[in-house]
């Protein structure tokens, strides 16, 4: 080991910034390697990975998901090239990062799907802030919105992380002169219960149960209603020819009647006609004989 390179590692070791001129902002590829050279805050670490910015870290060993229809909790093991897992339409999954991180006090970290996965429609959300301090592996809760399915395989690149580096404080960077912390501010650091911690703890802390998208219920809950409304016009379409045909049948009905009615009526009339003309008929008869 180099003397420079120890005399960092001695730096880190007591908790101090090896790199203090190193101003607070968003780390460079070449910063990113220094640190990584002297903290080994990413494991393992492969600098064909860099860019400008940003570090590209990978699918590592483990997925979980639930079972859509069974609601059965499902673990998946990747260990080798060639293994992979399948994301189904409109589902979540979550994927262990390869890499290993050991963040100092001073290093944040945030990430973000690689663009490629962005194009598919797959959601990451906006990457949320690692604390500095954090010990572990990433989890990642991947989310696919679309009506297809994607194959993912181990060791392959999923996120792209960036490392921000701190405000100075005297507990990790010694050239932060008259420096008087009030005591009603004090530097909050990373819970230990949050460090070195499995995927399986994370997620029983979240919840208890089992942890689906919505998305296909609600599909299937949309295409009953409509089943059910088809249904119902169905129904009311035949409800509505019957009253169809019996309002038609009532009219012929009154129709009938009316002409019944009125056949009767023109059929007396014509009987009592008849019966007035025989009774005139005999009148004048009558008539006829007596003046005779």
């Amino acid at each position: 080991m180099s003397s420079g390179l120890k005399f960092f590692q001695e730096k880190v070791n007591n908790g101090q910034d090896p790199f203090p001129r190193i101003p607070p902002a968003l780390l460079n590829s070449s910063d990113i390697q220094k640190y990584v050279h002297v903290t080994s805050m990413i494991a393992p670490f492969d600098s064909q990975h860099l860019k400008g910015a940003s570090y590209e870290a990978k699918i590592g060993n483990e997925v979980i998901y639930w079972d859509i229809d069974t609601k059965k909790k499902i673990k998946i093991s990747l260990e080798s090239k060639g293994d992979y897992f399948t994301l189904p339409p409109n589902s979540i999954a979550y994927v262990q990062i390869q890499e290993e991180f050991d963040l100092p006090p001073y290093i944040a970290l945030r990430f973000n799907l690689k663009i490629k996965h962005v194009y598919r429609g797959l959601l990451l959300g906006t990457g949320p802030l690692i604390d500095p301090g954090y010990k572990g592996k990433i989890n990642i809760p991947l989310h696919n919105l679309t009506a297809n399915s994607y194959q993912f395989e181990f060791n392959e690149g999923l996120i792209w992380i960036e490392f921000t580096k701190l405000s100075p404080h005297p507990k990790w960077d010694q050239s932060v002169e008259n420096y008087n912390e009030p005591s009603e501010f004090p530097l909050k650091e990373i819970a230990s219960d949050k460090t070195k911690k499995s995927m399986e703890y994370f997620l029983s802390r979240a919840h208890k149960g089992s942890i689906i998208s919505s998305i296909p219920d609600t599909f299937r809950a949309a295409e009953e209603k409509a089943n059910n409304a088809e249904s119902t016009l169905k129904r009311l379409y035949r409800v509505a020819v019957v009253s169809v045909i019996g309002v038609g049948v009532a009219i012929c009905s009154l129709i009938y009647q009316g002409y019944s009615l009125q056949h009767q009526i023109f059929d007396k009339l014509r009987n009592e006609i008849i019966a007035l003309e025989k009774e005139v008929e005999q009148l004048r008869n009558t008539s006829s004989k007596t003046n005779e």
